[in-house]
């Protein structure tokens, strides 16, 4: 035997057993035919072959309906229309059961056609999860509506993100009590910036005088030229608030344990070598950067120092 499919005694072009013939493949036996190893007619049937699967179809219980007896059509299984289907559902006779979903299932389309199909199913389970995902998202924003923040000025309801001022100007009218970074209470703070009790303003000021008021008397001592008009906020603007050693944007509330806090740097050349206080000799540096570098002799600009 040559061919496996319906056992004729064809052989391959290379002399050898063949999985189909041409009476079996119509494939093969359009190849033949341009070979020429083929001259019987076109309209030849194929024989049987063993390849081909046949269907099982679902056996018919009864002729007639399963629920008001009247006579099956030859593509009805079980019921005569769709709405005695579903009354055999609501009454309780019909299961629903996915591993036998052709016994009971009725469709126009045939016998083969009347189980739901897949696309079906998909589609009722997105709606599915449309309306669960629309459901959640109705309550989500029934909570936010709840929870949503009101003015503390003017009593009026705060936008989306707000948390508890309308607007810029309701902020800067706000006045209350704010916890300062040492943990005393600071009476009448406003809503801008870190509040600072009485003693840590003390020292701050001590800091910030020590930082600039000493410009003209360090420049009378070591010699250097020291111009009035120079203003460390002008100085701060001209350089966009940006160190010029490590590049990063510096704080415009000075503090004195803020290492990014804006401090004026005398470069190329310090005021203790004999620099001058002159726009040519400043720049904007940060807190860390400035007490790191100290009075150091480069002309360098952006080095970072660890």
């Amino acid at each position: 035997m040559a061919c496996d499919g319906c056992g004729s005694d064809w052989l391959s072009t290379k002399g050898k057993d063949c999985v189909a013939c041409p009476w079996c493949c119509k494939l093969k036996r359009c190849q033949e035919r341009k070979r020429g190893r083929w001259d019987r007619p076109k309209g030849e049937p194929f024989r049987p072959s063993v390849f081909k699967k046949k269907r099982r179809r679902t056996k018919r219980q009864s002729n007639h309906c399963h629920h008001c007896g009247q006579r099956l059509k030859p593509n009805q299984i079980k019921y005569c229309h769709r709405s005695c289907f579903y009354a055999a559902r609501k009454a309780g006779t019909q299961k629903w059961d996915r591993t036998k979903q052709t016994e009971g299932c009725y469709h126009r389309g045939g016998r083969w056609n009347n189980a739901i199909s897949k696309k079906y199913v998909k589609r009722v389970a997105s709606l599915d999860r449309w309306l669960s995902k629309a459901s959640s998202l109705w309550a989500r924003m029934w909570r936010l509506h709840q929870l949503q923040r009101c003015c503390q000025v003017c009593g009026t309801a705060c936008n989306e993100g707000a948390s508890r001022f309308c607007s810029y100007e309701c902020t800067k009218t706000w006045r209350g009590i704010r916890t300062c970074k040492c943990g005393k209470e600071v009476q009448n703070a406003s809503a801008f910036s870190r509040p600072a009790c009485v003693d840590c303003k003390r020292v701050s000021r001590r800091m910030h005088r020590r930082m600039y008021g000493s410009y003209k008397r360090r420049c009378r001592t070591y010699g250097g030229y020291f111009n009035p008009d120079v203003k460390p906020l002008e100085v701060f603007k001209r350089d966009k608030w940006i160190c010029h050693v490590c590049g990063v944007k510096c704080h415009k509330v000075f503090r004195y344990d803020d290492p990014l806090s804006a401090t004026i740097d005398h470069t190329p050349q310090p005021l203790s070598k004999g620099g001058d206080h002159d726009w040519h000799n400043v720049r904007c540096c940060c807190f860390r950067c400035n007490t790191l570098k100290g009075a150091k002799w480069d002309g360098q600009l952006r080095i970072a120092f660890s």
